[in-house]
């Protein structure tokens, strides 16, 4: 009997072209799902998740809020949104908010896959794919309410989009890639904006048809403010000064002038030299080899390398610096070293893509699900300190003195009122408990009484007038 028919040769070619993003997405899932659940409402994602939640249970999606009298300015609503809408169907856990993480990064190595695609074989394309995955930098955002992953994600997709309306379609990819760095603008302030003149430099550089990269160019930004503009037109009218001082001014220009902190100029590369491996040599020596080869008309790898290093300056340059803010190099730094990898290795691009089969995955899911089961604590666990906080303040109502909005977000996930702000003690009615984040050796007020204190958690209340400064 003949095998081998023409529906075998079909489904082989289906997988051929599928595998390479199948096996860079399943093997990044086996990474990130694993105990996904552990872990507490620590820094941005407590709040982000909170704000988020908030705004689908007011049905308030342009004004984001900490508290119901408080507009928040600091951050555009999208990626909040996305998170939020997750927090409001699944339930407020751990698990379900850091979930759109895991998408968002597996949507960042789909698009870097297909990308690569576009100029390379589906060897070379696969491994960009697994080096993106198995980089620990960018796999790790994927805990936490990650704003930078979504922008990331929008960002590498107008890449993808953008080769090819320089090649080919230039009207439908130009203006899919403008919409996508349009949506990365509703996700961080302003900082989309920079892939605007990465794109149109290399389009110019690479092709000699300068009317099409012309076009692709106009159309590319035409979209991007089509889709980012509302929103930022919405809330200058709406609320004035005081949302450009907030966003333009204290998110933008107090961190832009090194107000918020700062690092050395070499930060970045000491981060990557830290924790970019094993892909470091890799990336060093395809740079290398590219910067020899700068005529054999590597347009692809061109992109990658003008992407990494002005990224790179860019971000060396803002004093404001944090390794979460490294995200964005890590796809063209993916591309380099894994275009390296498949063509320099003991395969070829081509050899790779056949020996990785399905296998792989299944051996992917196997280590996965073990991983899952077994008491392995990979996160910290809740601070026992807030938690004991939140059942003291059950049916209170509270009010905060200088406390950050990722702690109050607590009490909302908590089901409970958002603590309201006040500047001075005297602001607190007697009954009101007051919460503060004190250093250790702070001294309450003789007119407070302690209700409870542990760790840098401290919650007082006023004492009435038959009460003394003795009474504990």
């Amino acid at each position: 009997m003949r095998s081998g028919g023409p529906a075998d040769w079909s489904r082989g070619r289906l997988w051929a072209r599928t595998r390479i993003y199948l096996l860079p997405a399943v093997l990044l899932l086996a990474i990130a799902l694993p105990h996904l659940d552990q872990g507490d409402w620590r820094t941005d994602t407590g709040r982000y998740a909170a704000v988020g939640l908030q705004a689908w249970r007011e049905s308030e999606f342009l004004t984001l809020r900490t508290h119901p009298d408080d507009p928040w300015f600091n951050k555009p609503p999208l990626a909040i949104l996305i998170h939020g809408l997750f927090v409001h169907v699944g339930g407020v856990h751990l698990w379900v908010a850091r979930l759109p993480s895991v998408l968002a990064a597996v949507g960042c190595v789909l698009a870097a896959v297909w990308t690569a695609r576009a100029f390379h074989v589906r060897g070379v394309a696969l491994v960009v794919g697994l080096v993106l995955a198995m980089t620990y930098e960018f796999f790790r955002r994927s805990r936490e309410v990650s704003l930078d992953l979504w922008q990331l994600f929008f960002l590498t997709t107008a890449m993808g989009m953008y080769v090819r309306a320089v090649s080919g379609s230039t009207v439908r990819w130009a203006s899919g890639s403008g919409a996508m760095i349009g949506l990365a603008l509703l996700c961080k302030p302003l900082v989309g904006l920079m892939a605007l003149p990465i794109l149109g430099a290399w389009s110019v550089a690479v092709t000699e048809h300068r009317g099409r990269a012309a076009l692709s160019f106009g159309l590319l930004t035409l979209a991007a403010v089509a889709v980012a503009a509302p929103w930022h037109v919405y809330m200058v009218v709406e609320h004035g000064a005081a949302f450009t001082g907030q966003y333009f001014g204290a998110e933008v220009a107090d961190r832009a002038a090194g107000e918020i902190r700062t690092q050395p100029l070499w930060y970045y590369l000491s981060l990557l030299a830290k924790t970019y491996w094993p892909w470091m040599i890799p990336l060093f020596v395809g740079l290398v080899s590219l910067v020899r080869h700068l005529a054999r008309g590597r347009d692809g790898l061109a992109l990658a390398s003008i992407w990494l290093v002005v990224w790179l300056s860019l971000i060396s340059l803002f004093p404001d610096k944090a390794p979460r803010y490294a995200i964005i190099l890590y796809p063209s730094a993916a591309w380099i070293a894994g275009w390296w990898v498949a063509t320099n290795g003991a395969t070829s691009g081509r050899r790779t893509a056949r020996r990785v089969t399905g296998g792989a995955i299944g051996v992917a899911c196997v280590v996965s699900v073990v991983i899952g089961v077994l008491p392995i604590r990979v996160q910290r666990g809740e601070n026992p300190a807030w938690t004991a906080a939140l059942e003291t303040t059950v049916g209170r109502e509270v009010v905060a003195i200088d406390v950050d909005t990722n702690q109050i977000a607590r009490f909302y996930l908590a089901g409970q009122a958002w603590p309201t702000p006040i500047e001075i003690p005297s602001d607190a009615p007697p009954t009101v408990l007051i919460l503060r984040t004190p250093d250790f050796d702070w001294v309450p007020p003789p007119n407070e009484k302690v209700v409870f204190r542990e760790e840098r958690v401290c919650l007082t209340r006023r004492r009435s007038g038959a009460e003394s400064p003795s009474v504990p």
